[in-house]
């Protein structure tokens, strides 16, 4: 990004994406192991009942932990509404807009968030994983 400082100008450093990088292998290594003791258990055909409701409920509420409730506006740091659509969603609605609006502090806290919504989904995953595993 260029910024004009009078008669200089001078380029900044763009938002890094890598904590967002990190938090996703750390949620596709969870959900590989997830997965794999999942099927293993399966297999085993000997799951009782109100353990595979457990593991269920579990899986349901994973995707609560990519909410930020200390957010008023796009809570859902994967997904929410296209403010220039009735119809459509928008993928990263907060990074859309930090990105729209051309605020690269913004844009960071952004990263960050959907970093941090990731790492709590992959808590999630380790926690369902020690589930599953017992």
């Amino acid at each position: 990004m260029i910024r004009s400082t009078g008669s200089r100008s001078r380029r900044s450093a763009p938002p890094s994406n890598a904590p967002v990088r990190a938090a996703v292998e750390r949620v596709g290594a969870q959900a590989a192991l997830v997965e794999r003791l999942i099927d293993d258990r399966l297999a085993r055909n000997n799951t009782p009942t109100a353990d595979a409701l457990r593991l269920n409920d579990a899986l349901a509420r994973l995707e609560q932990r990519l909410i930020d409730d200390g957010q008023p506006w796009y809570r859902h740091v994967v997904y929410g509404w296209n403010i220039y659509s009735l119809y459509d969603g928008q993928p990263f609605p907060g990074l859309a807009e930090a990105v729209r609006l051309r605020d690269p502090q913004r844009v960071r806290r952004e990263v960050d968030r959907i970093a941090d919504a990731l790492n709590r989904m992959s808590d999630g995953l380790k926690e369902i994983g020690e589930l599953v595993n017992w």
